[in-house]
């Protein structure tokens, strides 16, 4: 930020305290900092006549709030995001989020009568911003009738792609939190980074694989047939076999997926 004085030559910051002129002295141009507030001086260090030192000035950074609605296995949910260092504060029945708000800890269920999520960021007790968030009245999703109990078969109209390393080990990890659970339809490609040519393809058709041994099956080429290599690995699939629907929906909200989107994506078979 560019910090200027006026009716003085010297600035002086500190942060979480009054400053002082044995506070820290702003010298360089522009002035960069991490930290969400503070609060500046100006003095005027001329021995002749000298203008009387300004009063204090904060500054505190913009935090701007980020959100997302989605149909939920539970209903209408919606995910406020701000810095780690902000608060945020929410009501979902009009009142003040200021006076009367929770503490946002995670996805808010939105009640059937809820038509804004009103919301308030806070740091150390300032408000740095307020916004009324209007709840977007999507169509409800088709019919979503799943039994917990009885096993569940999702089939993507199109592959799912994990195109490099860090994706598809993310993804066969959220896989394995799954007990149970199968994967049809996938392939596995290992290649050396050097010389994409040289790889190996694992892959399956109906045969159902569990994500445990199919890491380990990866795990195992990438430590003998490129030991001591760079390689990439990609991850595509198409089916997941479910154990029960109640761990269908679990995989749902761990993703946080939309049922929307997941019936328009693909075919649940019960």
């Amino acid at each position: 930020m560019k910090v200027r004085g006026v009716h003085g030559d010297r600035i002086y910051y500190d942060i979480g305290a009054e400053p002082t002129t044995a506070s820290a002295e702003v010298t360089q141009s522009p002035f960069i900092t991490k930290e969400p507030l503070i609060s500046f001086i100006c003095v005027d260090s001329s021995t002749s006549d000298p203008h009387p030192t300004g009063s204090v000035k904060e500054f505190m950074c913009r935090a701007p709030l980020r959100y997302e609605q989605r149909q939920s296995v539970q209903g209408s949910v919606m995910e406020l995001k701000a810095h780690k260092d902000f608060e945020i504060r929410y009501t979902t029945d009009g009142s003040n989020p200021k006076e009367s708000g929770g503490v946002y800890s995670g996805e808010i269920l939105l009640p059937a009568s809820c038509k804004y999520v009103r919301t308030a960021v806070l740091y150390k007790g300032k408000v740095v911003e307020e916004k009324d968030i209007a709840i977007d009245e999507k169509p409800k999703p088709g019919k979503f009738k799943i039994e917990d109990s009885m096993p569940v078969q999702y089939t993507l109209h199109i592959q799912k792609k994990c195109g490099d390393t860090e994706a598809s080990y993310s993804e066969l990890e959220k896989l394995k939190k799954l007990s149970g659970a199968f994967i049809r339809h996938f392939t596995v490609i290992i290649s050396e980074k050097d010389i994409p040519d040289n790889y190996i393809e694992v892959s399956t058709a109906n045969v159902p694989y569990d994500a445990d041994n199919l890491q380990a099956t990866v795990d195992l080429i990438r430590e003998t047939a490129f030991a001591g290599k760079d390689v990439v690995v990609e991850f595509d699939y198409k089916t997941l076999l479910f154990t029960s629907g109640a761990q269908f929906k679990d995989w749902i909200e761990m993703n946080r997926f939309d049922i929307t989107a997941i019936q328009k994506r693909g075919t649940i078979k019960q």
